[in-house]
């Protein structure tokens, strides 16, 4: 995985929470 994934794998995961909440 590559830094790029990375961040964006964590910035899907906070909007999906947002979201979510």
């Amino acid at each position: 995985m590559g830094q790029a994934d990375i961040l964006s794998f964590l910035l899907l995961k906070i909007m999906g929470y947002k979201v979510v909440k």
